[in-house]
């Protein structure tokens, strides 16, 4: 019987290690392993939370878009008098529509700029000080672990202010 014991070879961040170990499972007899293939169910169920969150996040938004479209609608009705005396004073339909726009579009980038901030905040100091405890076993004592990425910001911040331009502008 033999007996053979492990051997762990670190890479830089991003370097390709499907090739290196093609190289040398080429150079050595060796059966070699990655974490990936090793860990795949894990990373697959980290991309499906992924992929979850953000499912959530957009209905999310989109409730907060019906309520800024309710809110328009409110604030039209409420102005009802203000925009008929607007309307004799010759302001044309265009005019008052760009008006309800620019509060529309007020309110889209105030919510999405706090939204923005807060989360950048909160996902900042889990990075740094980890409240949030990992699940058991592989992160149990380092806490969650979380990648800030400022392509997901930009992605929730567009659609956040695409909504309430499509909200402003529906009433």
């Amino acid at each position: 019987v033999l007996f053979r014991s492990g051997l762990s070879i670190e890479t830089a961040g991003g370097s390709d290690n499907d090739a290196l170990v093609a190289k040398l499972e080429q150079l050595t007899d060796w059966q070699l392993r990655t974490w990936e293939t090793d860990h795949a169910d894990l990373i697959s169920a980290m991309k499906m939370e992924k992929l979850g969150s953000a499912a959530v996040l957009l209905l999310i938004i989109l409730v907060a878009t019906f309520n800024a479209t309710s809110t328009m609608v409110m604030t039209i009705m409420e102005k009802y008098r203000e925009i008929g005396i607007l309307r004799s004073l010759g302001a044309g339909k265009r005019y008052i529509k760009r008006l309800f726009m620019i509060q529309g579009l007020i309110v889209g980038f105030a919510g999405a700029g706090m939204g923005v901030a807060l989360g950048g905040i909160i996902g900042l100091s889990q990075v740094r000080y980890r409240f949030i405890p990992g699940p058991g076993g592989l992160y149990a004592d380092q806490g969650l672990p979380i990648a800030l990425q400022w392509t997901d910001f930009a992605l929730v911040t567009v659609a956040a202010v695409l909504l309430c331009i499509l909200a402003a502008w529906y009433p």
